[in-house]
C-alpha cells in the first residue's frame, strides 16, 4: 500500500477513535447524492471535528430565511482558479452559505503566494485546490467541494464547469481568461471575470463593470501585474470581496418582472 494511503487509513482511525472517546459525531454532509461520500471522507481526512447536530445552516440561519438558505445550498458555484482571488472569493462565499463549489488550479502554494491568498505556512509545497478544499471545510464541514489539479484548457473546460451556476474567472494568463469568456460569455450563467487588481493605494479604482446580462468585469483593467507592479493582500481582498457580493446578490434577488 503506498505510504500516501498508509498515513490517510492511520489518520482516519485516529479520528474515528477521537470522535468516539469525546462523543462527538460529525454531522452530515450537504452534497449530492453522488458525491456524498467523498465529501464525508475528505471530511475526516482534514480532520474537521464537529459538535454533533451541528450544520452551517445554523450559522446561515442568523441571516438568511429558510428559502435564501436552501438556494445557497444549491447554487453550483465554479472557480477557475485557486490563487489570490480564487481563494479568498471561495472562502467568502463558504462563510456567506454557499456549500457547492468546483475549483480548478494545476499550481502548488509558493511562499510568495502567502502575502495575499488564502493559505498557510504549513501548507507550502502542497496542491492549492487539495488547501483551498481543507480551508473551506474548516469553516464548514458541510461544504461539498470538488476539487481538480489540472490546467484548465480547451478539451476540459466543459467537463469541469458546464454543471456551473455561477463561474469565477480568477486565472493569472490573458489566455486562460479569454478561453473562459470565449466558452461560457454567451451562457445563462452568471460569469465573472477580473482584470487589473496590481499595486497599492487608491482602492476606488477596483470598480465594477458590466458587460452583459449576467457578465461582469472586475478590477481598474489596466493594473495588470508586472516586474515592477506587485499583486497584495489589500487591492487583491477588495476585489475577491466585490466578486463574492455579486455573486450573493445574484443568488438571493428574486428574478426582474419583463413586464
Amino acid at each position: 500500500m503506498p505510504v500516501k494511503n498508509v498515513f490517510i487509513t492511520l489518520k482516519t482511525v485516529w479520528l474515528l477513535e477521537l470522535r468516539i472517546k469525546k462523543g462527538i459525531l460529525f454531522s452530515q454532509p450537504a452534497c449530492s447524492s453522488e458525491t456524498e461520500a467523498a465529501c464525508f471522507f475528505n471530511k475526516i481526512v482534514s480532520g474537521v471535528i464537529v459538535p454533533n447536530g451541528f450544520s452551517y445552516s445554523d450559522v446561515s440561519a442568523f441571516y438568511h430565511t429558510p428559502e435564501q438558505i436552501k438556494i445557497l445550498q444549491q447554487t453550483t458555484i465554479g472557480i477557475a482558479g485557486a490563487g489570490g482571488i480564487g481563494s479568498n472569493c471561495a472562502v467568502m462565499l463558504v462563510r456567506s452559505g454557499f456549500s457547492r463549489l468546483v475549483i480548478a488550479d494545476f499550481d502548488r502554494v509558493s511562499a510568495s503566494n502567502l502575502n495575499r491568498q488564502a493559505y498557510f505556512v504549513e501548507h507550502l509545497g502542497r496542491e492549492k485546490v487539495e488547501c483551498l478544499q481543507e480551508v473551506c471545510t474548516a469553516i464548514n464541514p458541510d461544504i461539498c467541494i470538488t476539487a481538480h489539479s489540472l490546467r484548465i484548457d480547451r478539451e476540459k473546460v466543459h467537463a469541469v464547469y458546464d454543471e456551473c451556476d455561477v463561474i469565477i474567472e480568477a486565472f493569472d494568463d490573458a489566455a486562460s481568461k479569454a478561453l473562459l469568456f470565449s466558452e461560457y460569455l454567451h451562457s445563462d450563467k452568471l460569469l465573472i471575470g477580473v482584470s487589473g487588481i496590481a499595486g497599492i493605494g487608491n482602492s476606488e479604482r477596483i470598480t465594477l463593470r458590466k458587460l452583459r446580462e449576467n457578465c461582469y468585469l472586475v478590477g481598474d483593467e489596466v493594473s495588470a501585474v508586472s516586474a515592477t507592479l506587485k499583486p497584495h493582500a489589500p487591492q487583491v481582498m477588495v476585489a475577491a470581496a466585490k466578486i463574492a457580493d455579486i455573486v450573493l446578490s445574484w443568488a438571493l434577488s428574486p428574478p426582474q418582472s419583463s413586464g
